[in-house]
């Protein structure tokens, strides 16, 4: 069936819960398996247990499962970004534990389809043991060259340790917000990834934004722009749900990643003072929930006065999220950390605007290139985020004209044919 076509070994998380990186990596495998490429994926150990109907499907399409694997984050040790390039390289190999992985295969590539260190460190270890072409797509700045940038990032972790570690009762909250605080102070010392990933064959960058936010210019990177768009299921569903002329209802939406850098606690504050000004409003919050934060984040939002105004929705699935999203007034944005958030395309695409955080990835990929209902303001500014939010309601929204996903996709295999010989 696949004669002399393109083979490569994908390393991914395939547990859509975690966020659009994670539905970005899930469409380019799809999109390779129907286009003739053989498709061996490699999972971390935990989708084995939380991605049981991704793994379902991606089998049905003809992707083989090739092993899974658990490594400790490097991330979450400090001391290992003070060693020397050729001491990492030991520490990393003996720190990465294989669980089961069949030899049998001979990838051209080996491509990470996320930007992580885990990901790409497991993606350059396998190619060595192959010897084949290394691959990593970058879905966000691995490191931050700008330091003010950086700074930001940092602060917008130690906000929400601050709040949620003195209100969550919950341990393993505690323990998890002790090493996110590592890992964020990690991303301002970019010596050794920086030393490391340019050591790649090729990284595939999905915005123009992440070269600009890790200020560098190299080689081996390549730029899709843009690196995403809503794919045909999505832009099918969306005028579906258009059509059927949703009454905007008194709801303001945030829908993200819920991590410290996506700037949910900005949110709350922001909403607090629409409020004020509009007491019938209600907060929807939606994107998967830990353990334990629920109950911390309901408490924050008690010692705000909003409890009562909030609904933490969780993870929902896409038609009942797009729903949501036509029905709100207003989208708030306010993540410190981003390259191309489908939450913003999604939203813009079915009318509802949105106010953000004016960083590049939103700078570049949205306003510039002239979407309509979109406004940004200064990272932290949380009464510029309810002024421009109130200012927002009633406008019109679109997006950007994008080229189509199949577009999109023929050029990110182009890319890895060119590179395995195999164009």
């Amino acid at each position: 069936m696949y004669g002399d076509a393109l083979k490569i070994l994908a390393v991914a998380n395939i547990d859509i819960t975690r966020g659009g990186g994670v539905l970005r990596a899930i469409r380019s495998i799809k999109w390779y398996v129907k286009n003739q490429v053989k498709v061996n994926l490699l999972i971390p150990l935990s989708d084995i247990f939380y991605a049981h109907s991704e793994l379902k499907d991606l089998k049905a399409l003809g992707v083989s499962i090739a092993g899974v694997f658990k490594i400790s984050s490097i991330t979450s040790h400090a001391p290992i970004f003070k060693k020397t390039l050729s001491d990492i390289e030991n520490i990393l190999f003996r720190r990465v534990d294989f669980l089961k992985l069949s030899y049998k295969y001979s990838p051209d590539a080996i491509v990470s389809l996320h930007e992580s260190t885990d990901f790409v460190v497991t993606a350059y270890i396998l190619s060595k043991l192959f010897h084949s072409k290394s691959v990593s797509f970058l879905q966000l700045p691995p490191f931050y060259g700008l330091k003010r940038r950086a700074e930001n990032i940092v602060r917008s972790w130690f906000l929400w340790n601050y709040y949620m570690k003195s209100l969550s009762s919950s341990s393993n909250i505690k323990s998890k917000l002790s090493v996110d605080l590592i890992k964020a102070s990690n991303l301002i010392n970019r010596e050794i990834k920086y030393n490391f990933y340019k050591r790649l064959d090729m990284l595939i960058a999905v915005s123009p934004s992440i070269p600009l936010e890790m200020n560098v210019k190299w080689n081996n990177m390549v730029i899709l722009d843009p690196g995403l768009t809503l794919d045909r299921e999505d832009r099918s569903l969306i005028n579906k749900i258009v059509k059927e002329s949703h009454i905007k209802n008194r709801i303001v939406l945030y829908s993200a990643r819920i991590s410290p850098e996506k700037g949910l606690i900005e949110a709350l504050y922001a909403f607090r003072i629409m409020s004020k000004k509009l007491p019938g409003l209600r907060l929807f919050i939606t994107g998967k929930l830990e353990s334990g934060l629920e109950r911390a984040l309901m408490e924050f939002a008690r010692k705000l006065n909003i409890h009562d105004k909030i609904l933490l929705a969780g993870y929902i699935p896409r038609e009942e999220l797009f729903t949501l999203k036509a029905k709100a007034l207003v989208h708030l944005y306010p993540s410190h950390e981003d390259a191309f958030p489908y939450s913003v395309l999604e939203s813009l695409a079915l009318g509802t605007p949105v106010v953000a955080y004016d960083i590049p990835a939103l700078r570049i990929n949205f306003l510039e290139k002239g979407a309509e209902g979109i406004s940004l303001v200064e990272e932290f500014d949380v009464k510029g985020l309810a002024e421009e939010a109130f200012k927002l309601i009633g406008q019109k929204a679109m997006p950007p004209e994008f080229p189509s996903w199949e577009e999109i996709m023929e050029k990110e295999l182009s890319l890895l044919k060119r590179l395995a010989g195999k164009d």
